[in-house]
């Protein structure tokens, strides 16, 4: 009964097949017929490379192999198996290839990713007077379409002469069908052909979703996104529904333009308001048409959200998903990341762990993004010092140990984010250890290592790091310039600081480094042609001390935005040009001024006591509605002190929230210049009361209003207090308090205390405190000892001053 069954099958099978071969009904009777049909049958159920060999030996055996329909079906299942070795064995046996066995092969070679072989074995075909059909020629566009992808420009073109002649002979043999136009249009595209891609389409004499979705996808592609959603605006016209695949371009273009897009603050929220509104728009549609239930669909939605900056809507429609992949747990995981939400990204990676989904590279990615902004979060806030950073530095290393355990130790996006985490947390040393440890860098690799270099205080590494970089063979890209740039800025800066005697020198040698740099970007074109060069640039200059370049450099940038301007404005204000950089402010900036740049002009403004300018520069705060922000407030506070209007100050200060230290020291520093000694020992009583840790700003500031007001106990007092917050007394500390004691005419405790100060660089500051006293009250002969103390061969300046005081002194 079953072999009965399975003749009778075989007899279906066959007389099928010979039907579309064209041969009668009646010649299938035969048992070799049943014979072929059961064979292809059982081909084409083959799932692996095994059960087709064995299905080829079978043919062998039942010499079934010359038959041209057995033949072309092993040709198609060897190449579906990724066996195109097999495949061209079977076809090369074949006496006389027809149209099907060249299609097969061709398409075989398509999709195993050898799409040039494909083209050669087209010219094969040609040659050996086989004339192609319709499938041919959209297997040879796919050929082109994949090397197009894969290739750069340069070779495009000859994939456009390829495209145009199978173009030209589809129309010479009418094998031009809608099949072949669409995929006509897709490789056109393919190759940033987008105008005879719109022609070919144009002269089409109807169109399906097909030909559209090529078209809008091709705009995409070549980031001509306004003109994709223009054409998927006017599919959506003319009666054409979109499927998943329209969908989802349309949707990337929008994600596209978003990435343009400049985000505007909405009931709160930073979003991109116009792509937004586009993709909603396409959202509703896909909606209609029953397409956002592809989970392909589903991914572009969620991409474009994050991308516009809306979280709610992009949680919305992954809670409303009905299949997860890695893809959308990765996308949410990075849109929470990269919008101020780290914490919830983390939790969400966790999530898809326990969901059972696998991370991939990408996930991992996005997990370690999450990790630094957390680590940039909390630094903002400062709120836990060391264990808010420990905390971050422990999700780190596991989420990296996971990413290794996986099999990513190796993946150069991984260890990039990973070198970028690790260096948030504050932990150079575990993102070098990561960077050494890597095989083969790229230059994005190098870039996070010098950045967290840069960030992280270590300058002079990141200078070395450079070095090391160039001696390799890595050229760097703008934002290599811009990280070393501002690693001299940084030392230049840090060289002021540290040693002011011989702050001109150390200044001279980074600018040295700057200008050697700078002479690289010229070469290149980058300080030009990237904003972030130019503006690391003028950062460079202007904190090396050499305004003259910065201006030079400011000048001729084509484009200038916030950071430029802001950039320029606080190199005034931070070299004695504060004048100039109150002009360059109110001179009309073409650009929206953001927070630091209002610091930059009231730190100018302090600088020159303007309080009306002061009070101009606020009320722009407030309209511009970055008041809250604690680095304004801070320069608001500081500014009034400068000025003498600690009323306004306090005002600022009462109404800011949540307060800084830097606050509470911009405050109690203009306390303490006003000689309100009172107010400013208050609020430093109110700073241990609310357990604030005030830092050692704080204390020099108490101890200066102490000095100045006379009040020695209250200074002894605060300067053992230092003990308490576990801060290290420095040069300027003592000082203060020599100084309290030399306004007091208590010489004998002020030299006390100079010898009991540790053995500090800078400590001939604080001799010659002790020394102005001693002129001050007439002490000849402790002037005399600490005078001789300060004539040392490498202390001319000091020992000047000492000669001009014992001068003074003698007569």
């Amino acid at each position: 009964m079953i072999r009965r069954a399975r003749a009778r099958q075989c007899k279906r099978i066959g007389a099928r097949f010979c039907k579309l071969r064209g041969v009668s009904a009646g010649f299938c009777k035969a048992g070799r017929d049943f014979d072929v049909a059961a064979l292809i049958s059982a081909l084409k159920d083959s799932r692996d490379l095994r059960s087709c060999k064995r299905h080829h030996i079978d043919a062998v055996e039942k010499g079934l192999c010359s038959n041209i329909l057995v033949a072309n079906t092993l040709i198609r299942v060897y190449a579906r198996c990724g066996s195109l070795a097999d495949a061209r064995s079977v076809f090369e046996s074949l006496e006389v290839p027809d149209v099907v066995s060249w299609n097969a092969l061709l398409q075989g070679y398509v999709e195993n990713g050898e799409s040039r072989q494909a083209l050669v074995l087209l010219g094969r075909m040609e040659q050996e007077g086989c004339l192609p059909d319709g499938r041919t020629f959209v297997t040879a566009l796919k050929a082109c379409s994949s090397l197009a992808t894969k290739e750069g420009n340069a070779k495009k073109v000859e994939y456009v002469k390829v495209a145009k002649v199978c173009h030209c002979e589809a129309i010479d043999s009418r094998q031009l069908d809608i099949f072949v136009a669409n995929t006509l249009v897709d490789t056109l595209a393919k190759c940033g052909r987008l105008e005879d891609a719109r022609l070919v389409f144009e002269m089409m004499p109807s169109h399906d979703v097909v030909s559209w979705t090529a078209l809008v996808l091709g705009h995409v592609d070549n980031e001509q996104c306004e003109t994709a959603l223009e054409l998927f605006e006017l599919m959506h016209s003319r009666g054409c529904i979109g499927n998943a695949r329209t969908f989802s371009s349309a949707l990337t273009g929008c994600s596209r333009l978003a990435d343009k897009e400049e985000a505007k603050l909405v009931d709160g929220s930073l979003v991109k308001a116009e792509s937004l509104a586009v993709g909603m728009a396409i959202h509703s549609r896909a909606s209609s048409s029953g397409c956002d239930s592809d989970v392909f669909v589903g991914n572009t939605l969620l991409d474009m959200y994050v991308k516009c900056g809306s979280m709610i809507r992009a949680r919305r429609v992954f809670d409303g998903m009905k299949l997860h992949d890695v893809v959308s747990w990765t996308t949410l995981t990075q849109g929470y990341a990269e919008n101020g939400e780290p914490v919830v990204a983390l939790q969400l990676y966790a999530r898809m762990k326990l969901a059972g989904c696998k991370p991939d590279s990408r996930c991992y990615v996005a997990a370690l993004l999450a990790c630094s902004s957390l680590a940039a979060a909390e630094k903002l806030r400062e709120s836990s010092g060391s264990l808010v950073t420990l905390e971050c530095l422990d999700k780190t290393r596991m989420v990296y140990q996971e990413a290794v355990s996986s099999g990513f130790g190796q993946d150069i996006y991984v260890n990039t984010a990973a070198v970028r985490a690790y260096s948030k947390c504050g932990s150079s040393g575990g993102a070098r250890l990561i960077f050494d440890n890597v095989a083969h860098r790229d230059t994005f690799l190098w870039n996070a290592m010098l950045l967290g270099h840069v960030e992280n205080g270590e300058s002079d590494s990141a200078l070395g790091l450079f070095a090391v970089m160039q001696e390799q063979g890595h050229k760097g890209d703008p934002r290599t310039l811009s990280a070393v740039l501002t690693a001299c800025a940084n030392l230049g800066v840090k060289a002021e600081k540290a040693e002011p005697l011989l702050s001109d020198g150390m200044k001279a040698k980074y600018l040295e480094q700057g200008m050697a740099l700078h002479f690289e970007a010229s070469n290149s074109g980058f300080d030009k042609s990237d904003i972030f060069v130019g503006n690391a640039l003028v950062d460079m200059y202007a904190k090396c001390g050499s305004l003259e370049r910065a201006t030079e450099v400011f000048r001729s940038m084509p484009r200038r935005d916030v950071v430029s301007w802001t950039s320029m404005i606080l190199g005034y204000a931070g070299n004695g040009r504060a004048a100039l950089a109150l002009e360059l402010f109110f001179s009309g900036m073409d650009v929206a001024a953001n927070a630091r740049t209002y610091v930059a002009a009231l730190v100018a403004c302090g600088d020159l006591v303007a309080l009306e300018s002061g009070k101009r520069v606020e009320a722009r705060v407030y309209r511009s509605g970055v008041e809250s922000d604690p680095v304004v407030a801070t320069a608001l506070v500081d500014f009034y002190g400068n000025c003498g209007d600690m009323a306004a100050g306090r005002r600022v200060f009462d109404w800011s929230s949540p307060r800084d230290v830097k606050q509470w020291n911009a405050v109690i520093g203009g306390y303490s210049r006003s000689g309100e000694i009172d107010q400013a020992l208050s609020l430093f009583q109110r700073t241990r009361d609310e357990s604030l840790r005030a830092d050692a700003i704080t204390f020099f500031s108490i101890l200066s209003a102490c000095s100045h007001a006379g009040e020695i106990d209250r200074g002894r007092e605060c300067f053992q207090a230092m003990a308490e917050f576990g801060i290290a007394p420095s040069v300027q500390h003592y000082s203060c308090l020599i100084d309290l004691f030399g306004r007091a005419s208590r010489l004998r405790e002020a030299v006390e205390l100079l010898e009991a100060m540790p053995l500090l660089k800078a400590d001939r500051v604080a001799r010659m405190t002790v020394l102005s006293a001693c002129q001050r009250w007439k002490d000849a002969g402790t002037g005399k000892n600490v005078f001789d103390s300060l004539l040392e061969p490498d202390d001319k300046c000091n020992s000047a001053q000492a000669l001009a005081f014992m001068a003074n002194a003698n007569s």
